[in-house]
């Protein structure tokens, strides 16, 4: 990212955390965690070092829904949003394979 060449933590710290927040939108929790994780990291030391709380939340959040994907978890949006209520991603549904019919 152009702001980390020159140094700007907070304007870094922004872009992953709505890059975090993007991934969640469509489901993708391991980028998430990371982008998250990145966020929360560039947060300390800044104006905005708060937001590093809803970053870390998110990711304990992320671990949990990894953990059971069926459990409905919410999470916070980004530090920017006026919409302060919890998000709750798309439900991803999984097929099984060969899963028998009731009554064959």
């Amino acid at each position: 990212m152009k702001a980390s060449y020159i140094g700007n933590r907070l304007e870094v710290a922004k872009a992953s955390e709505y890059m975090g927040y993007g991934y969640l939108r469509r489901g993708d929790y391991e980028n998430g965690y990371g982008a998250y994780k990145a966020a929360a990291t560039k947060y300390l030391g800044t104006i905005e070092a708060w937001a590093e709380k809803n970053c870390k939340e998110n990711m304990v959040r992320i671990k949990r829904k990894q953990g059971n994907p069926d459990e409905v978890i919410g999470f916070y949006r980004h530090c920017k949003d006026i919409d302060q209520s919890l998000f709750y991603p798309p439900v991803q549904l999984t097929f099984v394979k060969d899963m028998p019919i009731s009554g064959s």
